[in-house]
C-alpha cells in the first residue's frame, strides 16, 4: 500500500484479515507508519482472504476508516 496523506500524527497501520468481503475480520498485524509491507505467515494456502489496512494514533488507540482493502488471491 502507499502511505496515507490524509492525516498527520498517526503512528502506524493495523492490518485486518477476513474471509468475507466487506468485514474487517481479525487483527493479524500492526506496522510502523514508515512500513508499507506486511507478510501474513498464518494464512492457509488455497483460501481467499480480504485484507484491510487502517491507520491509527498511538496516543489514543483510535483508528480511521479503511485505507486499503485487497482480495488475496
Amino acid at each position: 500500500w502507499s502511505p496515507t496523506n490524509q492525516s498527520t500524527g498517526y503512528s502506524g497501520y493495523i492490518i485486518y484479515r477476513s474471509e468475507t468481503a466487506g468485514t474487517l475480520g481479525k487483527v493479524v498485524g500492526r506496522v510502523d507508519k514508515n512500513e508499507t509491507y506486511f507478510a501474513d505467515t498464518r494464512g492457509l494456502s488455497g483460501k481467499t482472504y480480504y485484507y484491510t489496512v487502517v491507520f491509527y494514533w498511538d496516543y489514543t488507540g483510535m483508528t480511521n476508516f479503511p485505507q486499503t482493502t485487497v482480495r488475496i488471491p
